[in-house]
C-alpha cells in the first residue's frame, strides 16, 4: 500500500515553514525504511503549537502506517486532504478527532469550583464544553507548547501494546484526549482545571493515561490565571507523582494534593514529547478529584446547610402586594436570583449555632427560619447577583417594603426599585448599625410602569468577606388595577357599619403597678392607659374594634398595614386641637426602660411618646413622630 509523509510546505509550495502538507509517496520512491516503525508500532508525527500572524495554530500529522497508531491533530492548514488522514487515524487505531471538543466558554476562568465533584470529566457528556470544567493551558513557551485534543473510540480495534499502562480495550463510543509532538525540540502540554478557592486537607486527583516513547506526565499545582491577567504559568507546588510507563496494566494514575490555603488550579502536564524519528504522546481519561473545598458561607455549626436559590418556571403576575410576602425563604416565594452573575444567593436553614453566628455577625438575633443570604470573598468573582423580586405591574400610591436583614460587619447593601431593564428608580444604602430590624423602606408612588426590588451587595470588606442575610419581607401598597377609595372622598369619622368604639377612661384613682408588664395594653379591655383628668376638653381617645371601612386607612394614611385587632383612636375636629393619653403613675425605674407602639397618623397628624414627672408634669424625654415615621 502507498504511504503517508508530510513535508513542511509555504503557500507557494517550497518546502519551507512549518504549515501542514499532505502528500502521497509511492512506495518505488520511498527512501525511508519504514519496516522499523512497522515492527516497533511507533507514530511518525505530532501536532506541533505555533502561531501564525493571524494567531491560528497550524499543525502537522503523525501515525504508523500497517497496523500501527495513527493519530492527526486539528488543523485548518491541511487542506481537503485532511480529512484523508482521519481515515488514517481510524483505520489504524480506531479513533476520530472531535473537532472542537475542548473548547471552553470565558466564563471558564471566573468560575470557582465549588465542589471538588465539578471537577471530574469523562469527556463523554454532549455539553462537555460546559460541564468539563478544564482547559488546554495558554502557551507560555515553556511548561506549554502544545495542545491536548479530543478523539473519540469509533471502532473495536484494540490499542497497540506500546500504549500503556491504559487499557488496550476502550468502549466504543469512549473520549479522550491526546497530546504529542515529533520535534527534536522537547514539547509540553498543560490541561488545568477551574480555580478552586481552597483545598482543606489532603485531596486526590486521579486519571486514566496512556504514554508513548518516553513521554512523562507530572502534576502541576498553579497560581490561577484571571481572562485579562498574564498568561505565564505559575508553579505553586508540584505534589509527588509515580505514573510512567511501566506501571502495571490498568493502574490509574493517583496524586495526593495537599492542603491548600490560597486559590490554586490544578494542572495535568505531559512533557518530553520528542523524538524527530517517531515521536511520543500521552491521552488522558476520566479524570476525577476528591476533596473539601473550602465553604461557600461562613461556618454557623455542623446543622446549618444551605442550596443556591433555584430559578422557578413561568409564574402568575403579581395580583396585590402581598404576594411578594416572604415570612421565611422558600419555594412559593416571588424572590429569587438574577440571571447571569457568578456568585448566587443561597437559601439556609435555621439551624444555627448561636455562638458561630453571634462571631460572623456581631449580634445574638438571628433568623428564626429559612433566609436567604450572599457570601463572598475577595476571590468571588464580580458581579455578584442581585435578589430581586417578581415585576410588580404599577403602584397607584406610595408603598413600604418591610424586613429584617443581617450583614457582617463593613458589608452594605444597596435595595433598589428599578425597571424591568433594572435602571433605578430610588435606592436606599443599608449597614449594620440598623440591623436586624424590622426596618421598612418608603417608596415613593405613584410607579405607573412595571418595575421590581432589588438588594445587592455592594462593598464589604475583603480581608474577612462579606455576608448578607434577609429576610421576613413584606411588602404594602396598592397596585393601580386594585380598587380603591380616593382620599379625598374618605370621611375621617366614618370607620365603617361594623365598627364600634367606646370612650377610653378618665385618669382616676391610682393603681399600683407591680411589673413594667401592667403597662402592655391591645386595647381588647381598659387597662392602664387613660385619657388625661388634666385636659378633660381636649379630644379624648377611645377604643375602637370590629370591621374597619375596606381601605380606609391606607386611605387615610397610605398604610396597608391595617390594625388586625382592636386599637385607640382619636379623631380631630380642627387645628390645634390635642388628645393625651397616659400611663398609671411608675413609682421608679432601677434601670433603662423602652416603650414600644405602633400607630397610624394622617398628614397634619404628629404624635410626641414623653416620659413626664408626677408631680410637676416636667418632661424627663421626648420623642417626636410624624406620619411619615410609621413604626412597627
Amino acid at each position: 500500500m502507498d504511504k503517508i509523509h508530510i513535508l513542511p510546505s509555504t503557500p507557494d509550495g517550497s518546502e519551507k515553514g512549518i504549515n501542514c502538507a499532505i502528500q502521497r509517496i509511492p512506495r518505488s520512491q520511498q527512501s525511508y525504511n519504514y519496516a522499523n516503525d512497522l515492527q516497533r508500532n511507533r507514530p511518525r508525527r505530532m501536532k506541533r503549537k505555533s502561531a501564525g500572524e493571524n494567531g491560528a495554530t497550524t499543525a502537522a500529522a503523525f501515525w504508523v502506517a500497517d497496523g500501527g497508531v495513527a493519530v492527526s491533530s486539528e488543523t485548518a492548514a491541511c487542506g481537503p486532504q485532511y480529512a484523508e488522514e482521519r481515515q488514517y487515524l481510524d483505520f489504524y487505531l480506531g479513533v476520530q478527532l472531535v473537532d472542537g471538543g475542548l473548547q471552553t466558554t470565558d466564563k471558564f476562568l471566573s468560575h470557582y469550583a465549588v465542589t471538588a465533584d465539578e471537577l471530574n470529566c469523562n469527556f463523554e457528556r454532549s455539553d462537555a464544553v460546559n460541564k468539563c470544567l478544564w482547559q488546554n493551558a495558554p502557551s507560555d513557551g515553556q511548561l506549554d507548547t502544545v495542545d491536548f485534543h479530543m478523539f473519540r473510540k469509533s471502532d473495536a480495534k484494540i490499542f497497540p501494546v506500546q500504549l500503556r499502562p491504559g487499557p488496550i480495550h476502550p468502549p466504543l463510543g469512549n473520549n479522550m484526549i491526546l497530546a504529542g509532538d515529533t520535534t527534536a525540540e522537547e514539547q509540553s502540554a498543560v490541561y488545568y482545571s477551574a480555580p478552586i478557592a481552597c483545598q482543606k486537607g489532603v485531596g486526590k486527583l486521579t486519571f486514566i493515561y496512556w504514554v508513548y516513547n518516553d513521554a512523562k506526565i507530572e502534576v502541576l499545582l498553579i497560581k490561577p490565571m484571571s481572562k485579562d491577567g498574564p498568561k505565564d504559568i505559575q508553579v505553586v507546588g508540584r505534589p509527588e507523582i509515580n505514573c510512567n510507563y511501566f506501571r502495571p496494566q490498568n493502574e490509574k494514575c493517583a496524586v495526593i494534593i495537599p492542603p491548600m490555603e490560597e486559590p490554586f488550579q490544578i494542572g495535568i502536564r505531559a512533557f518530553d514529547l520528542q523524538d524527530a524519528l517517531v515521536g511520543s504522546l500521552v491521552i488522558i481519561d476520566e479524570i476525577r478529584y476528591e476533596a473539601e473545598l473550602c465553604k461557600k458561607h461562613p461556618d454557623f455549626g455542623p446543622a446549618f446547610a444551605s442550596k443556591t436559590l433555584v430559578a422557578r418556571p413561568g409564574t402568575a403576575p403579581i395580583i396585590t402586594a402581598s404576594d411578594l410576602d416572604c415570612s421565611h425563604i422558600d419555594t412559593s416565594c416571588r424572590w429569587g436570583n438574577g440571571e447571569e452573575e457568578h456568585i448566587k444567593w443561597e437559601r439556609g436553614n435555621e439551624k444555627i449555632d448561636p455562638e458561630k453566628w453571634a462571631e460572623v455577625i456581631g449580634q445574638e438575633q438571628r433568623p428564626t427560619g429559612p433566609f436567604v443570604f450572599l457570601f463572598a470573598d475577595k476571590n468571588s468573582p464580580k458581579p455578584f447577583s442581585i435578589f430581586k423580586s417578581d415585576p410588580i405591574p404599577c403602584m397607584a400610591y406610595g408603598g413600604r417594603l418591610i424586613f429584617k436583614y443581617w450583614l457582617k460587619p463593613k458589608t452594605r447593601i444597596q435595595l433598589c426599585s428599578t425597571t424591568l431593564e433594572f435602571l433605578p428608580l430610588s435606592c436606599a444604602f443599608l449597614n449594620e448599625k440598623e440591623a436586624p430590624g424590622p426596618v421598612a423602606i418608603e417608596i415613593d408612588g405613584p410607579v405607573d410602569e412595571p418595575f421590581m426590588f432589588t438588594f445587592e451587595v455592594v462593598s464589604f470588606d475583603e480581608t474577612e468577606g462579606g455576608f448578607a442575610a434577609i429576610d421576613e419581607l413584606k411588602f404594602e401598597a396598592t397596585l393601580c388595577h386594585e380598587t380603591t377609595i380616593a382620599p379625598t372622598t374618605l370621611n375621617p369619622w366614618d370607620f365603617g357599619a361594623e365598627f364600634k368604639t367606646e370612650p377610653l377612661p378618665l385618669r382616676d384613682a391610682a393603681v399600683q403597678l407591680e411589673t413594667a408588664k401592667d403597662l402592655g395594653c391591645n386595647f381588647e379591655a381598659p387597662c392602664l392607659w387613660m385619657n388625661s383628668n388634666k385636659t378633660p376638653d381636649n379630644v379624648q381617645w377611645k377604643m375602637g374594634g370590629g370591621q374597619l371601612e375596606p381601605n380606609l386607612i391606607y386611605g387615610l394614611t397610605g398604610s396597608n398595614d391595617v390594625p388586625n385587632d382592636a386599637f385607640a383612636v382619636a379623631q380631630f375636629p380642627g387645628e390645634f386641637a390635642t388628645a393625651t393619653m397616659t400611663t398609671e403613675d411608675i413609682p421608679c425605674l432601677n434601670g433603662p426602660g423602652e416603650v414600644s407602639f405602633r400607630y397610624w397618623a394622617t398628614n397634619n397628624v404628629s404624635v410626641q411618646a414623653c416620659a413626664s414627672f408626677v408631680n410637676n408634669e416636667t418632661d424627663i424625654e421626648c420623642t417626636n413622630f410624624n406620619a411619615s415615621d410609621f413604626s412597627a
